[in-house]
């Protein structure tokens, strides 16, 4: 067998550390990478929905209704409670969806990346949250107005079963392509997204909502429709904070919960130690006292056994240290 040369011997901890880091950083800037790549082309897809989806000449009620569902799907991300690490319900395809319907197909993807954009800024969002989320939603709209476009002509709303099956068809576009998305970012950045998920039980049980402010548009004009969604702007922050709080009051009792069983656990051990404490030390007590009374009965003597008493001073000694050495390990 031939020695082992230089090139030949295996690496050693500390030759292999630069090695460790140099393939950690490859790591990050791929991955750095990857997200650029990714960020980009989410915002090549936002310039092409506007470009693909043009707003047309708009009257001042138009540019007003179109205001107002903004603002409204804007108010329902903002003005309500988020807690940490809390998913909250998921409504914002409702007010796309209508200016989609309504003012023009180009509209919902100007609301909806509006709306992303001012909650993540409004709400202290990083770099990260500022650059995908309305970005992501804007996206999001456009797919789901094309797809209501490609499948019926147009985004229907009216209140019949080409309505209804319309409005499902956005909202799973809406959804899937928002949550796919925001899957695909939660990968590439290696963590947790800052910015709320959307949530497709929640948008498809929430379909009669579009279906009846269309309705009310029809029947009462812009004037209703901005009556209205503002009123469904209150009763989506009324329900978000109710199931923010139930689901608070629901982790708190949980958290109660627990803490009450450590604290019985730490009682019943606390219960456990003073016996076995307790036990411990009544031996060496018992002897201490023991050769107390003997101590005193030998030195009680007209001529006391010096060799008697010495044996004795040893024995209370010896089990003093035991108490010592006991009351040690309990301390520590």
């Amino acid at each position: 067998m031939q020695p082992q040369g230089p090139a030949d011997a295996p690496l050693s901890d500390v030759d292999k550390a630069p090695a460790e880091r140099v393939s950690l950083r490859f790591r990050l800037n791929r991955r750095a990478a990857l997200r650029a790549i990714f960020l980009g082309a989410l915002l090549a897809a936002a310039g092409g929905a506007v470009v693909l989806l043009p707003l047309p000449a708009l009257d001042s009620d138009a540019h007003f209704t179109l205001l107002v569902l903004a603002a409204t799907s804007l108010a329902a991300d903002v003005f309500s409670l988020d807690f940490p690490d809390r998913k909250r319900i998921s409504g914002g395809y409702i007010f796309p969806l209508l200016a989609s319907a309504l003012v023009a197909p180009g509209a919902g993807p100007l609301v909806a990346g509006a709306g992303g954009l001012v909650v993540t800024l409004l709400r202290g969002g990083r770099r990260r949250a500022v650059l995908f989320h309305g970005p992501r939603l804007m996206v999001a709209a456009a797919l789901a107005a094309e797809g209501d476009a490609l499948a019926f002509g147009h985004v229907p709303t009216s209140a019949d079963l080409s309505g209804a099956l319309g409005v499902l068809l956005y909202a799973a576009l809406y959804t899937s392509v928002a949550w796919a998305l925001g899957w695909l970012e939660e990968r590439l950045a290696g963590g947790e997204a800052p910015y709320p998920s959307v949530d497709l039980l929640t948008n498809l049980l929430l379909v009669p909502l579009p279906v009846a402010l269309a309705l009310i548009f029809t029947r009462t004009g812009a004037a209703g429709l901005r009556l209205s969604a503002l009123g469904l702007t209150m009763l989506l922050i009324i329900v978000r904070n109710y199931v923010n709080l139930a689901t608070l009051h629901r982790e708190l009792r949980i958290a109660y919960g627990r803490l009450a069983q450590q604290l019985e656990q730490a009682l019943e051990t606390n219960r456990e130690m003073s016996q076995i404490v307790s036990h411990d030390l009544r031996g060496p007590l018992t002897s201490v006292l023991g050769y107390a009374e003997l101590l005193r009965a030998n030195l009680s003597r007209p001529q006391p056994d010096q060799a008697k008493a010495l044996g004795h001073v040893e024995a209370v000694e010896r089990n003093g240290r035991r108490i010592m050495s006991l009351a040690d390990k309990l301390l520590d």
